[in-house]
């Protein structure tokens, strides 16, 4: 992780935000990290030389938080008018945002891995099965040597609402 997210509540309105801060120094610990592997790289498998610039490329645009409010807010612009009654799309707020400090309005709901988890204690039912059953199905099945994401059985894996 590059940083951490805390909860806060504006002065001004009193509207609850996320705050993420990132981490001091991350950004030049990444950029020496990355310069290690590029070197062996260079080394080893000068083929892999090029993905791995682009690779960093991509990496280098997660450390401007304020591009970040402005990618967040163009999402929001795009989708919550058409799908704001199917989805929540934090809005930045780019007056406080700073190349290391994001601030974004606060949703309350549940963390996606709960979420998740809610989700196949459902598919567990529909299979006449536990949780734990198929989260131990499913961990064997990524085990084995062939496994492919494809392996995996979603049939009947819909739930309703």
């Amino acid at each position: 992780s590059i940083g951490q997210v805390h909860r806060a509540r504006l002065r001004s309105t009193g509207q609850e935000v996320a705050i993420k801060v990132q981490a001091p120094g991350i950004e030049q610990k990444f950029r020496a990290d990355i310069k290690t592997i590029k070197d062996f790289v260079r080394l080893a498998m000068p083929q892999h030389l090029t993905p791995m610039d682009e690779i960093e490329k991509q990496f280098v645009t997660e450390f401007d938080y304020v591009g970040e409010a402005e990618n967040l807010n163009e999402i929001y612009n795009n989708i919550m008018p058409t799908f704001g009654d199917e989805v929540i799309i934090p809005k930045a707020h780019t007056s406080l945002c700073s190349k290391n400090v994001l601030v974004m309005d606060y949703l309350h709901g549940k963390r996606f891995i709960d979420g998740v988890k809610d989700h196949f204690r459902k598919f567990a039912e529909m299979q006449g099965k536990s949780f734990e059953e198929i989260e131990k199905e499913q961990i064997e099945l990524m085990k084995r040597p062939d496994f492919k994401f494809k392996d995996i059985n979603a049939e009947n894996s819909t739930v309703q609402k």
